[in-house]
């Protein structure tokens, strides 16, 4: 399956968009730890490791980035590598 770039820049915003939606749910290290793979094209461990700072750090999240979260790691087929605890983590929005 040939995939263009519009692709991934879209991954690209999506992800970010996350990470600014997340806002004061994140320190400034935790940000960059996910900006630091989005801007090595890494989107997946970006992803990863946006659900595993949300898990290990006990951060409550709104709803709506939680099914944001869920929905990118469906279109990234890599719904099974994302932390299974991150359900329990969803606060009301």
């Amino acid at each position: 399956m040939d995939v263009d770039q519009s692709h991934y820049d879209d991954l690209r915003g999506k992800l970010h968009g996350l990470v600014v939606g997340l806002g004061s749910a994140l320190t400034a290290s935790e940000a960059s730890a996910v900006t630091d793979f989005l801007d090595v094209g890494e989107y997946g461990l970006a992803l990863m490791t946006l659900a595993d700072i949300i898990v290990e750090e006990g951060k409550q999240i709104p709803a709506e980035e939680y099914e944001s979260i869920m929905e990118l790691a469906r279109q990234m087929r890599m719904h099974g590598e994302i932390n299974p605890a991150l359900p329990t983590r969803v606060s009301p929005s």
